[in-house]
C-alpha cells in the first residue's frame, strides 16, 4: 500500500497518521493489484476470527480435568471454518432470495405503476385478489422464508458443528465416571418447555 516502503514500526505509525490526515500523496488505492488485497484481507480476518474462537475451545477442552476424568479435543479449525462459510452461504442465500421475492411481490400487489409484471404468468389472478388476502399471503410467505432460513441454518451450521465437536472430543481418563451423579432438577415456574417445543425462536 505504500510505494516508498516502510522501514520500521515508527515509520509505519507515521505513515498511517499521514494517511489519516491526508498528507500522503503516493498511496495507490486504485492499483488493481493492490485492490486484490482487500478481499484477501477480509477473508483472512474472517478465517482468523473463526479459527481463534474454535481453536481456543479446543485448547480449553484439553485443559479440563476433574477427579478421575479428563477431556481431549481434536477439533479442526479448518473444518469448522468450512462448515461456517458453506453453511451460512446456503442459509443466507435462502434468506436473500426470500426477501427479494417478498419485496417484488409486495411491490406488485401494492403498486399499480409496475407494469412490467403484467405479462407474468398468474399476474392477473394475483392482482384480482382482495387486499386483505394479499396481506395475509405476504405474512405467510414472510414466516415461511424465515422458518426455512432457521431450518437451513440448523441443518448446515448448528448440527454439523455439534457433530464435529462430539466426534472430536474424547475422554482419555474415565476412572472417575462412576463418581458423577445428577443433582435434583430446579423448579421452574416459567413455560420454557412449551417455548422450546414450538421452537418460537426460529420464527420470531
Amino acid at each position: 500500500m505504500f510505494p516508498g516502503g516502510i522501514a520500521d514500526g515508527a515509520e509505519l505509525a507515521g505513515a498511517l497518521d499521514g494517511l489519516v490526515e491526508g498528507r500522503i500523496e503516493g498511496l495507490e488505492w486504485v492499483n488493481p493489484i493492490r485492490l486484490i488485497l482487500i478481499p484477501l484481507g477480509l477473508s483472512g480476518l474472517l478465517f482468523g476470527a473463526i479459527w481463534y474462537v474454535w481453536v481456543s475451545k479446543r485448547i480449553m477442552a484439553n485443559h479440563k480435568i476433574g477427579p478421575g476424568v479428563q477431556f481431549a479435543s481434536d477439533l479442526s479449525g479448518l473444518r469448522v471454518t468450512f462448515i461456517y462459510v458453506l453453511g451460512n452461504f446456503i442459509a443466507y442465500m435462502m434468506l436473500v432470495i426470500g426477501v427479494v421475492a417478498l419485496v417484488l411481490l409486495a411491490a406488485f400487489v401494492f403498486s399499480d405503476s409496475l407494469v412490467f409484471f403484467a405479462d407474468m404468468p398468474g399476474a392477473g389472478a394475483v392482482s384480482d385478489l382482495p387486499r386483505w388476502v394479499s396481506v395475509v399471503l405476504l405474512a405467510v410467505l414472510y414466516l415461511t422464508f424465515f422458518l426455512l432460513w432457521g431450518v437451513l441454518y440448523n441443518t448446515f451450521v448448528t448440527y454439523p458443528l455439534m457433530r464435529h465437536m462430539a466426534v472430536t472430543t474424547t475422554l482419555p481418563i474415565v476412572v472417575g465416571l462412576p463418581l458423577i451423579s445428577q443433582r435434583d432438577r430446579d423448579a421452574f415456574a416459567e413455560a420454557e418447555g412449551f417455548a422450546e417445543a414450538l421452537d418460537l425462536g426460529a420464527a420470531i
